[in-house]
């Protein structure tokens, strides 16, 4: 990943954030807060020690190549920061990209099948890699009845629509449910 900065006690923003949910996946105590505090300080050195780098407490490239080792070699890792849900009338979620910056289209591939009857009605795939930069964050939403393509919707039916985030190959999935209601969706 290029033009990861160096850190240290008393940075704080969107790199400080990425950095503590690596010490956390990682198993190391940190913030969650985006500050870099002591107990950040604290997760990095036990980072280091670890990997057997210099247990400065500060983030060099030499610790952001061991932390990029720890959470896969560099591979991609995009997963959900929101987890699917109804709101407002449609489906919406947002996504978390704790890779390197992608170099192919990242995918949000949605699924809508009746759940009754397991029948697929549709499929949208959509590409964001844009969005999905280090550490970045994105938010999502589709209006449920444009996924429907024709297709009627019936108000008593349970629909779920399958989220899954890939990077090639590489992601998360999750899954929602709801029902029509005046051509939006509602919770079921």
């Amino acid at each position: 990943m290029a033009g990861e900065p160096e850190l240290g006690e008393g940075d704080s923003g969107e790199w400080v954030s990425y950095l503590q949910k690596v010490l956390a996946h990682l198993g190391h105590p940190s913030e969650s807060d985006g500050s870099f505090g002591a107990q950040t300080a604290a997760g990095v050195r036990a980072a280091q020690t670890a990997g057997g780098v210099e247990a400065s407490g500060r983030v060099d490239l030499a610790t952001w190549a061991l932390l990029r080792g720890g959470v896969g070699g560099g591979e991609y890792k995009v997963s959900f920061y929101e987890r699917p849900v109804v709101r407002d009338g449609a489906v919406v979620w947002s996504v978390r990209n704790d890779g390197p910056a992608p170099n192919t289209g990242e995918r949000d591939q949605l699924t809508l099948s009746d759940v009754d009857t397991g029948n697929d009605l549709s499929v949208t795939v959509s590409t964001w890699a844009e969005e999905l930069q280090p550490a970045a964050t994105a938010s999502r939403s589709t209006a449920v009845a444009e996924l429907f393509q024709g297709t009627p919707s019936h108000e008593d039916t349970v629909y779920r629509l399958d989220v899954r985030l890939h990077i090639d190959g590489h992601g998360d999935e999750a899954s929602v449910n709801f029902k029509m209601a005046y051509g939006q969706a509602v919770p079921a």
